[in-house]
């Protein structure tokens, strides 16, 4: 677009605030009949610019209220939804979600709410599969309980997305091994090896590539280029495991162990700057 081309960021951004009629501003006259709080004086509101405005004013004192009963007065599909979806959870009433449309605000209507009220079969009250699955991670991955991953995903990659959460956030290996997908399993060993820099944990990976890759990263956070040598000698993994603990050892004297000229002056160059870097911090 011209205008983008011609005029600066700052007064391009302006104008889309004035031609959008000023939609980040505080409309001050709903606000008001807002804190008035009687739908009398949401319906003197002008309409003739935003024909929703009296709508979203039901749906603010509905929620400031707690008072469902003036959701369907609003005719505005999107703020209907809401108004119900903010009412319940305000309330507690996982009944209300039911009348939430839009399938993701339901979703996290229930949710909030069985999050709320610490109560996971709130999530039942969802009409699909799926719809339970989503409510079921997102009450676990609050709760932060290992058992609230059980009995409940239909699911198996919803079951592991929980598991390797759970793994994360307390730093246990163990429960990797409960998940089914051998891929996924990895992933987790390697987020809690990586998090607790556990290089005996990186061989339990199956995969090879991401086993390496956990050698690597521990091998720099540790600073310990003994664990290089757990990767096949001399492969390309190898070096750039040398090279990474170089780095940050700052020590260039594991550059001298490549063997390609190549290799061995970018392992050389990366050291010296890592050096540069220190020094021009201090």
């Amino acid at each position: 677009m011209v205008i983008y081309a011609r005029y600066p960021i700052a007064i391009v951004f302006l104008a889309i605030i004035v031609f959008s009629g000023c939609e980040f501003l505080i409309d001050e006259e709903l606000e008001a009949a807002v804190k008035k709080g009687t739908l009398s004086a949401c319906d003197q509101l002008d309409t003739s610019e935003n024909k929703e405005r009296i709508d979203k004013c039901y749906q603010r004192i509905a929620e400031n209220k707690g008072d469902a009963s003036i959701c369907p007065n609003i005719k505005s599909g999107y703020y209907q939804g809401f108004c119900y979806e903010n009412v319940a959870v305000k309330t507690n009433n996982a009944e209300l979600c039911k009348q939430v449309t839009a399938v993701g605000n339901r979703q996290d209507c229930f949710t909030r709410i069985a999050i709320n009220k610490n109560d996971r079969t709130l999530c039942q009250g969802l009409p699909t599969t799926t719809d339970k699955d989503v409510c079921y991670i997102a009450f676990a991955k609050n709760s932060g309980k290992r058992s609230d991953c059980d009995g409940v995903f239909s699911d198996d990659d919803r079951k592991d997305e929980c598991l390797i959460f759970m793994a994360g956030l307390k730093n246990d290996e163990t429960i990797c091994k409960d998940i089914r997908s051998g891929s996924v399993k990895d992933d987790c060993i390697q987020k809690v090896a990586i998090a607790t820099s556990g290089n005996l944990l990186c061989a339990k990976i199956q995969d090879k590539n991401k086993r390496n890759y956990c050698l690597i990263t521990v091998a720099r956070e540790l600073k310990d280029y003994m664990t290089c040598g757990s990767i096949e000698y001399k492969s390309y993994d190898y070096y750039t495991c040398l090279r990474g603990v170089a780095v940050e050892t700052k020590d260039n004297s594991l550059c001298q162990t490549f063997e390609d000229p190549a290799q061995k002056e970018s392992c050389l160059l990366q050291v010296q700057n890592a050096i540069d870097v220190a020094a021009a911090q201090k």
